[in-house]
């Protein structure tokens, strides 16, 4: 798969970051719910809530947020 290089507005990587600076916290603040809820969703425990928030971070760290480093108030990792 090729991928294209996609060129956003600085507004909107910025807001797409907070977005998932946000994200990130709601995932921290209710891990535990959250944790059910997403393997009830996926079908299996094969895609985890820490799998996920990783995505997360991964995704916030690309678009600058916080660096890609502890980009969650509270995350204990």
């Amino acid at each position: 798969m090729t991928v294209r290089p996609v060129c956003l507005d600085a507004g909107d990587a910025a807001e797409l970051g907070e977005l998932l600076e946000f994200l990130g916290n709601w995932l921290v603040s209710e891990r535990e719910i959250l944790a059910v809820s997403l393997c009830r969703f996926v079908g299996s425990g094969d895609y985890g809530i820490e799998e996920f928030q990783a995505d997360v971070l991964r995704l916030a760290g690309l678009l600058g947020c916080n660096e890609g480093e502890q980009a969650f108030a509270g995350d204990e990792r």
